[in-house]
């Protein structure tokens, strides 16, 4: 919990120097006991209980923020601790800034989770889009046209799921993996054998799920993730 903090009526000292109001406003964080991501108050208030002028205390927050001590962000105020990543992120900047194991990652934590709910409750014109991007996937003749079907597939199976955040976060990282630099679409060799292996691992997850079984839907999944982690390296980097 924050300290609760001292109100002073003697004014600032204008004349201290500027690293004394950096470690004063350092150690006054860490003896406040503020958590992580915590927002200190004002720079009005900063200055009457460390006994700064406002420009010493400005002063102080920007060496600290460039420490990564604290973050800011404008309309909201000054947090303790490094910004977080989410901060101001869009997919189109995660995607420039991520890497291809963290997108895997994070696909292979949540997309099982979402397989399961899908076998659980699925409703059949669900079942039938999913059945629907199965075979156009499968038949796909280029890597842009498999790119296309593929992320139409895990998409409904999201919307199978019936779970908005989980949706959502299916969205976006869908949206990150189509960063140009982690598309398949302009790799120079298409690999019919190496389709053939993905929509083996789609069908496998469809039948699962049609099957309302949530064990083997959330296997089927974690199988294909392991699959993708496996093979789609060297097909991205062929055109990175």
């Amino acid at each position: 919990m924050k300290a609760r903090m001292k109100q002073h009526d003697d004014g600032a000292r204008p004349g201290r120097a500027a690293g004394d109001a950096i470690d004063a406003l350092s150690e006054w964080i860490d003896s406040a006991q503020f958590p992580i991501h915590s927002r200190l108050p004002p720079e009005r208030e900063l200055a009457l209980t460390l006994r700064l002028s406002r420009g010493k205390v400005r002063e102080a927050l920007s060496k600290l923020e460039t420490d990564g001590r604290i973050w800011r962000h404008v309309g909201l105020g000054t947090f303790v601790g490094c910004r977080p990543a989410s901060v101001h992120s869009t997919p189109e900047s995660l995607g420039s800034a991520t890497t291809l194991t963290e997108i895997l990652e994070a696909r292979s934590s949540i997309e099982p989770i979402v397989a399961r709910l899908a076998a659980l409750r699925a409703e059949l014109h669900e079942l039938n889009m999913i059945r629907k991007y199965f075979n156009l996937a499968r038949k796909s003749a280029s890597w842009s046209e498999w790119e296309k079907w593929d992320e139409l597939f895990h998409r409904a199976v999201a919307e199978a799921s019936g779970n908005g955040i989980l949706i959502s976060s299916i969205d976006q990282l869908l949206r990150i993996k189509m960063h140009p630099r982690w598309t398949v679409t302009k790799a120079k060799t298409f690999d019919p054998a190496l389709i053939r292996r993905y929509s083996d691992e789609h069908s496998a997850l469809l039948n699962a799920i049609t099957s309302r079984d949530p064990e083997g839907a959330e296997a089927a999944m974690k199988k294909h993730m392991l699959g993708l982690s496996l093979t789609i390296g060297p097909v991205v980097m062929l055109h990175n």
